[in-house]
């Protein structure tokens, strides 16, 4: 009988120890649970050539050093939209990395051109416009002139597909030649008046001088027809070949001139080119 109550009561004992464990166990996980998580620090992962400060995520999440931010999952989503907004990112995503860590990946947006119809915009492939960022000004872009201002985001109309057909045109023909696209026009390429409907292109052949280093540069500018640029276009670079060559003998002569007299190029009537070279004033500038 002794035996027996010293069994119940041992027994007892375990039990009692091991619920008191597991409930020790049940606290300790659900205050691990209702923890607050504070994000101190922004880890960035931009999969573009160019990249934003970290700086200057925080500031677009309105994330401050002087200002704690508990972690949650709608600040998540807060933070989704308000890169979603940004117009120079073109993608992004981002997730928290326990304890402390916001983790972001983007893309940034390409431009292939300064949008001169606004202030300070640029333009990529697809036809959204973005501010021209200090990490892009180094890059000497071309310049698109649609003679249009929308609102439209991205911009789909026959003005912008127009240049930027003439921009890939013009990208696949460079592969080959070295001039510098300066600019396209495309702002009276339908104009009510057939006569006054003309496309522009800037283009710009550049030469290293041999003893002082300096480029000289030969402007050329191209008006084309709407509807048969592409022949147009071809009929101006089989005449390339010899521009250059004339061309390289001018800088070769050259002592002080650096930037050569604009050449125009007429080529909206078909298999005929009006060259004028004596023109005073540039258009390409």
């Amino acid at each position: 009988m002794k035996k027996k109550i010293l069994f119940n009561l041992a027994f007892t004992t375990i039990l009692l120890v091991a619920l008191g464990l597991f409930l020790r166990f049940v606290v300790s996980k659900r205050d691990i649970l209702k923890k607050d998580y504070y994000i101190t620090y922004i880890q960035q992962e931009c999969t573009s050539l160019d990249s934003l400060q970290t700086d200057q995520i925080a500031e677009i999440l309105e994330l401050a050093a002087d200002k704690e931010t508990v972690f949650s999952k709608d600040f998540l989503r807060r933070f989704q939209e308000k890169l979603d907004e940004v117009s120079f990112i073109e993608t992004a995503a981002l997730k928290f990395i326990k304890p402390d860590t916001l983790y972001i990946e983007y893309a940034l947006r390409k431009p292939i051109a300064v949008l001169v119809d606004y202030q300070n915009v640029a333009i990529d492939k697809k036809g959204y416009k973005f501010p021209l960022m200090d990490f892009y000004s180094s890059k000497e872009l071309p310049e698109i002139y649609l003679g249009t201002h929308l609102e439209d985001n991205p911009i789909t109309d026959k003005f912008f597909s127009l240049a930027y057909d003439l921009f890939r045109l013009l990208h696949q023909v460079k592969v080959t030649k070295p001039f510098f696209l300066k600019r396209i026009d495309v702002s009276n390429a339908y104009h009510k008046n057939f006569g006054k409907r003309e496309i522009i292109i800037c283009l710009e052949n550049r030469y290293q001088d041999i003893k002082s280093n300096e480029i000289l540069s030969f402007p050329h500018f191209l008006r084309l027809g709407t509807n048969n640029f592409e022949k147009q276009l071809g009929n101006y670079f089989s005449l390339y070949e010899e521009l250059c060559s004339i061309e390289q003998s001018q800088a070769e002569a050259s002592l002080e001139i650096k930037r050569f007299a604009e050449k125009v190029f007429d080529l909206r009537l078909d298999n005929l080119a009006y060259i004028d070279d004596k023109t005073a004033s540039s258009h390409c500038e």
